[in-house]
C-alpha cells in the first residue's frame, strides 16, 4: 500500500502513513504506483494510462474545490453583538449631544421661567457680576407668577451674536461658542417671542459634551444710583442691597448709595429711620435711571415719637423764653438747635429779638413772661412747608399766646393772640433738635 502524500511504500492494512503520518486509502492497493503519486492533474504516459488524472485525485480536487466558506453560530452572534453595540453607543451620543446642547438648554431655561421654577432658571445663567447672587435674583422674581403658555418653540437664528451681548458673558472665547434662539410661546392666548443667546463655557459633560449656559443679556442693569433720606436704610424686598455709598452733593439731608448690579423685577421699596414711620412703594425696575431716586421722600414720626417731641418741644419752648426772658445770651441755649439752624443764624437772631424785647430794670418796659394756652399740636410732611428738608419732622402748633408786659416797670398788662406757627425737629446724631425756631 503506497502512501498518496509521499509515495512510500507502507505494510498492507495500515490506516496511516508509517512516513508521514498521512491517512492511508484503501483505494491506492494494486494500480497505484509511485510514478503515479505525483502532483494532482499531472499527465503521465506508458502503460496502462490513457492521459487522464487518476480517480483519486480528481475526486480530492472537485471536493476541494466546490467547498464554501461556513461561519459558526457563535461567530454569527458576535458580530450581531458588536453591530448593535456600535448602534448604541452612536445613538447615546446622539442623544446625550442633544439633552446637553444649546437648544434643549435654552428651552429647559424658558419652560423654567415661565412655570416659575426661578431657582432652577438661575442655575442656567452664565453669571460673574458682584451682586448678582442667587439671592438676588430669586429676591427680583418674588412678585413674579406662574404664566399658563402653550405651543412653546425654539428656533436657531442666523447671524452672529453682536459684541455688546458678548461682552455679558463670563464665557465664550470667540463668536463661534455663542448661538442665537428666538423662543416663542403663547400666553393667555397671545403669542410672545424673545431672543436667547447660548455660550458654550469651554467646560465638558461627562468629558464627552460642551456645556452650554444662557447669557444674561436684559437681565439686570449696573451702576444703579440711590437717593435716600440721610440716616434712613433701604430694603428691597425685605433685604439690604449691596451698594456702596458715592458722594452727594448735600450729605446733611440725603445719602447717595450706588448698587453695582440689580436684577431686573418689581421690587417693594422700604425706606426705614428710627422713630419715623416706614416709607413704602413698589417699583418695577427695568433699567431705569430715576427708579430708586428718593429725593423728595418726606419720613413721618411714628406714634412713639409725636408724644417724645410733644414733651420735648413743651421743655425747650419754655426754656429758651425763659432765657430769652431773662436776657441771657444765645449762647447758654445753643445746644437745643442742630448745626444747620446754628451756621444759618435764623434761629439765633429770633432769640434775640425776643430778648430784646423782654423787661430790663434798665430801661423798665418789655415783655416779663409769656404763657401758652389752649395748644393743640398736629404733625405735618414736611411737603407741606415751604422751608423743610428731608429727616424734618415738624409741629404746627395751634393755640393762644399771652404776653404779659409793662411799660413803667410796675403795671403788668397782658394781651393774647390765636396764632399758629411752626417747629422743625431734625434728627442728629440721634438726638432730636431745633431746626428753626418761628
Amino acid at each position: 500500500m503506497f502512501c498518496e502524500k509521499c509515495g512510500k511504500k507502507n505494510e498492507d492494512g495500515k490506516r496511516f502513513c508509517q512516513y508521514c503520518g498521512a491517512p492511508l486509502s484503501s483505494g491506492a492497493e494494486g494500480g497505484y504506483t509511485p510514478l503515479a503519486a505525483g502532483r494532482p492533474g499531472d499527465r503521465q504516459t506508458g502503460p496502462g494510462n490513457t492521459g487522464r488524472r487518476t480517480g483519486g485525485g480528481d475526486t480530492r480536487r472537485r471536493k476541494k474545490a466546490s467547498g464554501t466558506f461556513q461561519m459558526k453560530p457563535v461567530h454569527w452572534m458576535v458580530l450581531i453583538e458588536g453591530v448593535l453595540l456600535a448602534a448604541l453607543l452612536i445613538g447615546g451620543f446622539m442623544l446625550g449631544k442633544y439633552l446637553y446642547g444649546p437648544e434643549k438648554l435654552v428651552k429647559d431655561y424658558a419652560q423654567a421661567g415661565l412655570e416659575g421654577r426661578w431657582d432652577e432658571a438661575y442655575g442656567y445663567l452664565d453669571l460673574d457680576s458682584d451682586g448678582l447672587s442667587k439671592a438676588q435674583y430669586l429676591n427680583s422674581r418674588a412678585a413674579r407668577e406662574d404664566q399658563d403658555y402653550t405651543d412653546l418653540t425654539v428656533r436657531e437664528k442666523s447671524g452672529k451674536v453682536d459684541k455688546e451681548i458678548r461682552q455679558l458673558a463670563a464665557s465664550g472665547d470667540s463668536s463661534e461658542d455663542f448661538v442665537n434662539y428666538e423662543v416663542r410661546c403663547k400666553v393667555e392666548g397671545e403669542t410672545q417671542k424673545s431672543t436667547v443667546v447660548a455660550v458654550r463655557t469651554g467646560y465638558r459633560k461627562f468629558f464627552l459634551f460642551d456645556e452650554w449656559k444662557i447669557v444674561p443679556a436684559g437681565l439686570y442693569g449696573e451702576n444703579i444710583s440711590v437717593t435716600v433720606p440721610a440716616e434712613s436704610e433701604l430694603l428691597l424686598n425685605g433685604q439690604t442691597p449691596d451698594m456702596k455709598e458715592a458722594d452727594a452733593e448735600d450729605g446733611t439731608f440725603y445719602s447717595v448709595y450706588e448698587i453695582p448690579a440689580l436684577f431686573y423685577g418689581t421690587y417693594q421699596v422700604e425706606i426705614r429711620q428710627e422713630g419715623m414711620e416706614t416709607y413704602r412703594k413698589l417699583v418695577d425696575y427695568q433699567g431705569n435711571s430715576d427708579a430708586f431716586d428718593f429725593y423728595n421722600v418726606y419720613l413721618m414720626p411714628d406714634r412713639e415719637t409725636m408724644d417724645a417731641l410733644t414733651e420735648q418741644f413743651a421743655a425747650d419752648y419754655g426754656a429758651l423764653l425763659d432765657s430769652a426772658l431773662k436776657g441771657q445770651d444765645f449762647d447758654t441755649v445753643s445746644s437745643y438747635f442742630t448745626e444747620t439752624a446754628l451756621e444759618d443764624g435764623a434761629a439765633e437772631e429770633n432769640y434775640n429779638n425776643l430778648k430784646d424785647s423782654a423787661y430790663s430794670s434798665k430801661k423798665e418796659y418789655g415783655i416779663t413772661r409769656c404763657e401758652l394756652s389752649n395748644i393743640n399740636i398736629e404733625f405735618v410732611s414736611p411737603a407741606d412747608s415751604y422751608v423743610s428738608e428731608p429727616g424734618d419732622v415738624i409741629l404746627r402748633i395751634h393755640g393762644d399766646m399771652t404776653a404779659y408786659y409793662t411799660y413803667d416797670g410796675e403795671t403788668e398788662e397782658e394781651e393774647t393772640g390765636n396764632d399758629t406757627w411752626d417747629i422743625r425737629y431734625h434728627l442728629e446724631n440721634g438726638v432730636w433738635k431745633l431746626q428753626e425756631l418761628s
